[in-house]
């Protein structure tokens, strides 16, 4: 993230165990789409220096 007071570029790591559920569907050149609801499940517990908005994160993608 990006410190304003300090003015650098700060480099940390951060857990986060995610649970939810998602969709993926097949297309006929062995690609996919897919569409996933995650809960973070220690956002509250890192919400000052999360790099997450939300506890929820929606992730959709395409793979091939």
């Amino acid at each position: 993230y990006f410190n304003h007071q300090q003015a650098e570029t700060l480099h940390r790591w951060y857990n986060s165990y995610f649970v939810g559920g998602g969709y993926r569907s097949y297309s006929g050149n062995g690609g996919c789409a897919y569409f996933m609801v995650l809960y973070n499940l220690n956002w509250y517990n890192l919400n000052d220096v999360s790099p997450y908005s939300s506890p929820i994160v929606i992730r959709v993608g395409y793979c091939f």
